[in-house]
C-alpha cells in the first residue's frame, strides 16, 4: 500500500516544496545550491506539492526538463520512486511527450513498465497519445508490448480489449499500431487466455473491434497481414441477421462470406511459425515481411471485409 505521506515527508515539507518549485521552474542552477545542503538532500525523494503529491524528479519529467532531471538523478534521486498514484516520473513524460525526458530517465535505468501498482502503463499512454517515437524507445529498452491495464474494461456484460493494440487503432494512430504488431504484438490479444464469462459472451478480439469500430481497412489489413485469426462467427452471423431484415443482395454478400469462412480453422495459422518475429529481438522486427493469405482464404476475409465498410 503507498501512505499518502510519511513523517519524513511531513517535516520537511518547506524544503521538499522548495526543491519542487525549482524544478518546475527549470531552475537547474539553484538546485545544484540547494543541494549540496544536507536539509534538502534528505528530502530528495520525498513527496510533496499540492494535488498529487509527488518527488521534484516526477515535477522536472512532467514539465520536459531534461536538463533538470540530470542534475537530480546526479544528486540521487531514485528514478523509479511513485508518486501517491503509483505513478514513476516516466511515466509523466510519456504521458507529457517529452522524449528527451523519456530518453534521460531510461539511460538512467528506469523501468519502461512503470509501477506494477499503477493502473496505466507507459506503453498503454504512448499508444493512446499516438507517440511513435516514445512507443519505440519504450519497447527498444524491453517494454512489454503486450501491456494491460490494471482496470477491467466491461461492455454489456462482454470482455473488451484495453491493451496498446486496442487504444492505437480506436485513437486512429496507424504508425503506433504497425509499431506495436511489428515489436510482436499479438494480433489476437485479448482472447489467447480467454475464459467464458457470466453471460456467455466471448471476449473481443482486436480485429473485431477494429470493424465494429470502422478504425479503416489498413489497421484490418495489417491484423490480417501479422496472423490475426480472421475466423469471426459472431461477426458474420450477425450482420447475416441485419442483412437479412433488410434483404436484398447484403444478405446474398453475407452469407457468402458465411459459407467461405466455414472451412477456415481457427487460430493463428495465417502466418508461418517461420515468419513470425522472433520475441527475442524486438528491435530486428521491423525487417519482418508478414505472409499472405492463401487467395480462398484471402477473397473469404475482403469480401467480409467490404460487407462491414459498405
Amino acid at each position: 500500500m503507498i501512505h499518502l505521506r510519511s513523517s519524513e515527508e511531513e517535516e520537511g515539507c518547506w524544503e521538499i516544496s522548495a526543491l519542487r518549485q525549482a524544478a518546475l521552474q527549470n531552475d537547474a542552477r539553484l538546485l545544484e545550491e540547494m543541494l549540496v545542503q544536507e536539509a534538502y538532500r534528505k528530502v530528495l525523494n520525498c513527496r510533496g506539492g499540492w494535488g498529487v503529491a509527488a518527488t521534484p524528479l516526477h515535477a522536472a519529467a512532467s514539465r520536459g526538463h531534461a536538463g533538470v532531471l540530470q542534475v537530480l538523478l546526479g544528486h540521487g534521486a531514485l528514478v523509479d520512486r511513485v508518486d501517491v498514484k503509483a505513478q514513476t516520473p516516466l511515466f509523466a513524460a510519456v504521458r507529457g511527450k517529452y522524449l528527451d525526458c523519456v530518453l534521460t530517465l531510461l539511460r538512467a535505468g528506469a523501468d519502461p513498465d512503470g509501477n506494477p501498482s499503477n493502473n496505466c502503463s507507459p506503453v498503454l499512454s504512448a499508444a493512446r497519445e499516438g507517440d511513435a517515437q516514445i512507443l519505440r524507445q519504450l519497447l527498444l529498452h524491453g517494454a512489454e508490448v503486450n501491456s494491460r491495464s490494471k482496470v477491467s474494461l466491461w461492455s454489456c456484460g462482454a470482455r473488451v480489449s484495453s491493451g496498446p493494440l486496442y487504444l492505437a487503432a480506436v485513437y486512429g494512430h496507424a504508425d503506433c499500431f504497425k509499431l506495436l504488431l511489428q515489436f510482436g504484438a499479438d494480433p489476437d490479444y485479448n482472447c489467447a487466455d480467454a475464459r467464458p464469462s457470466g453471460s456467455g459472451r466471448q471476449p473481443r478480439t482486436v480485429l473485431e473491434m477494429c470493424l465494429r469500430h470502422g478504425c479503416g481497412v489498413e489497421y484490418v489489413q495489417l491484423l490480417i497481414d501479422f496472423g490475426a485469426n480472421v475466423y469471426l462467427p459472431t461477426l458474420i452471423i450477425e450482420k447475416v441477421h441485419q442483412a437479412e431484415r433488410g434483404g436484398g443482395a447484403a444478405a446474398a454478400g453475407a452469407r457468402d462470406a458465411e459459407a467461405a469462412d466455414v472451412s477456415v480453422p481457427a487460430g493463428r495459422a495465417a502466418v508461418p511459425e517461420e515468419d513470425q518475429p522472433d520475441p527475442e529481438h524486438p528491435a530486428a522486427a521491423d525487417a519482418h515481411q508478414p505472409a499472405e493469405l492463401p487467395p480462398a482464404r484471402r477473397r473469404a476475409v475482403e469480401g467480409s471485409v467490404r460487407f462491414w465498410f459498405c
